[in-house]
């Protein structure tokens, strides 16, 4: 049994144009939640580890009153935050859409779009002229995934550290 390509656009053995479009939502619906989902890990990251990560350098490190972010070390754990990157009522956006889907978690906000080649049509592939081809056309890679968040808490500086989750229904080969 063949298994449809995980690459938006991808051919898939049979040529089917069904396939190719059920695999480019599939990832559309899994990246927003796989970006998403690292930037709460990274939240989480920071609540447990309270303040700036060690130093690198032969100071002792930190000191307490020069940690802005300890407030969020309350010793009682951390706080996880899961972000639903869904557009807002839980509407799916379409891809190449004209404006990127906003979203506000409490602990960041930001926006984000998928951009991709019409893979299916070789024709209009060739022409140049479909959205978002002033960016694409020409390169190599089929699709984009953009994502831009700004964070609203404070939660100190340091490395960032992102997480991933797949959701229900995993397909072979997407990760």
């Amino acid at each position: 049994m063949d298994v449809p390509s995980p690459v938006a656009g991808a051919r898939a053995p049979d040529g089917n144009a069904m396939e190719q479009k059920a695999s480019m939502a599939y990832l559309f619906e899994v990246w927003p939640m796989v970006v998403l989902t690292l930037v709460a890990l990274y939240a989480a990251r920071r609540l447990i580890l309270g303040g700036a990560p060690p130093s690198r350098s032969a100071s002792s490190g930190p000191k307490a009153e020069d940690s802005e972010d300890s407030a969020f070390d309350d010793g009682a754990g951390a706080h996880v935050v899961l972000i639903d990157p869904k557009c807002p009522l839980g509407k799916r956006m379409k891809s190449n859409a004209s404006q990127a889907c906003t979203f506000d978690h409490g602990i960041c906000v930001g926006s984000y779009t998928l951009i991709h080649k019409p893979t299916d049509d070789e024709e209009l592939l060739a022409s140049g002229e479909y959205p978002y081809a002033e960016h694409m056309h020409g390169r190599k890679r089929r699709w984009e995934f953009r994502i831009q968040f700004r964070v609203t808490s404070s939660i100190g500086a340091g490395e960032i550290w992102f997480g991933a989750e797949s959701g229900d229904d995993p397909r072979p080969g997407l990760m």
